[in-house]
């Protein structure tokens, strides 16, 4: 999580294009947030980006061993 966020963050600073478009998008969406809660929402976009991106990485290359140690089933029942 640690490392995702910190990629997420690296997105946020050196994809610019990708924030202006992401802060738009939310301007659009929540017109009625400040300014700072928008860009904390960006932000905090770009961390889940991140996360993701390492989640996703970890789901197709990592062992099997160790996701399943990372991993949680509920409702196996139904």
């Amino acid at each position: 999580m640690l490392l995702g966020r910190f990629i997420g963050l690296l997105m946020y600073r050196t994809l610019k294009r990708r924030r202006f478009i992401c802060q738009q998008n939310i301007k659009l969406a929540f017109p009625d947030l400040s300014l700072e809660k928008q860009k904390t929402l960006a932000t905090k976009h770009f961390i889940s980006l991140g996360r993701g991106l390492i989640e996703t990485t970890m789901s197709w290359w990592g062992l099997e061993k160790k996701l399943q140690n990372l991993t949680q089933f509920e409702g196996l029942e139904y």
